[in-house]
């Protein structure tokens, strides 16, 4: 969440998802932290954390779905926390001898039954897993277009390197250009690293050229 803050909102977005609208290729994928048997097995600073999560990892795309175990109790200050801050669902009774069934915890909703979808069958479930699959795999690729980097026509060969080598190798963010430069104060050398086919010589070769 710190970076995310830190990196990709700073003090130019409100949301993640403000972010993302203008990141394209660059959009930062959404978090979830699953947790059953809650709260077995957290310290108090522990959920501490927790409450901090649920307080503020939305704005970072950061979700928390917690299955909590009724009969362990919490302290109130974090009940009240993850009461504020999440949407609660309840298998109760509304109303001695009617049947149990769910129930959002909401004073005006939650006078009403919760209904939920059935579970898909199995051949629906696989072909959805290998969707889904195949997407996340593919969204690991990112690919930013070579035309969101050039200048305009009008601004090409307008630049001046008299005095520093400045060439834009990529996007930084949502709408900062990431720039190679040499020849500006100490700026005289440059380390290239990377794993193999991370792009390294293809960097060289778009300096080059």
């Amino acid at each position: 969440m710190a970076v995310v803050i830190q990196k990709y909102l700073r003090n130019d977005f409100e949301t993640i998802e403000a972010y993302n609208a203008q990141a394209g290729e660059l959009a930062e994928p959404y978090r979830f932290l699953v947790m059953a048997d809650f709260p077995h097995g957290l310290s108090e600073d522990g959920l501490a954390r927790l409450s901090s999560i649920a307080a503020a990892g939305g704005r970072c795309g950061v979700f928390v779905l917690l299955l909590r175990d009724p009969r362990k109790p919490l302290t109130a200050a974090i009940d009240d926390d993850l009461q504020r801050h999440c949407v609660t669902v309840r298998r109760e009774r509304l109303n001695p001898g009617d049947p149990a069934g769910w129930r959002i915890g909401d004073e005006t909703v939650g006078r009403f039954p919760l209904t939920l979808d059935q579970a898909p069958g199995d051949a629906t479930a696989t072909a959805l897993l290998q969707r889904i699959g195949a997407a996340a795999v593919d969204a690991e690729r990112v690919q930013v277009p070579f035309t969101s980097i050039t200048p305009p026509a009008a601004q090409r060969w307008t630049a001046d390197s008299a005095d520093e080598l400045s060439v834009p190798i990529g996007r930084t963010g949502a709408t900062r250009l990431q720039k190679f430069t040499l020849g500006h104060g100490v700026e005289q050398h440059a380390l290239v690293a990377g794993k193999t086919g991370s792009g390294k010589s293809s960097l060289l070769h778009a300096l080059v050229t």
